[in-house]
C-alpha cells in the first residue's frame, strides 16, 4: 500500500537530519470542521500514532487488509 510505503520512506529520510518520527496509520470516513478534521477515524489514527515508538510504523487492521 502506498501509505505504509511513504510511512517508511519519511520515517528513512529523517534519520539522516538526526529525527525520528512515529507513525500511525488507520483508513476511514473524516469530516472537515473549518481547517480542521474530526471523527471516529482521526481519533483512531491518533491513539495508533500514540502507540508508536519512535522509527515505527503502525497501521490499523483497516489498512493491513485493504
Amino acid at each position: 500500500m502506498r501509505a505504509i510505503d511513504c510511512a517508511i520512506d519519511i520515517s528513512c529520510a529523517v534519520r539522516d537530519l538526526d529525527l525520528a518520527v512515529t507513525v500511525g496509520l488507520h483508513t476511514g470516513e473524516c469530516e472537515r470542521r473549518g481547517n480542521d478534521i474530526a471523527g471516529l477515524a482521526v481519533h483512531v489514527a491518533a491513539r495508533i500514532a500514540a502507540s508508536a515508538v519512535p522509527d515505527e510504523v503502525l497501521v490499523s487492521r483497516t489498512v493491513a487488509t485493504s
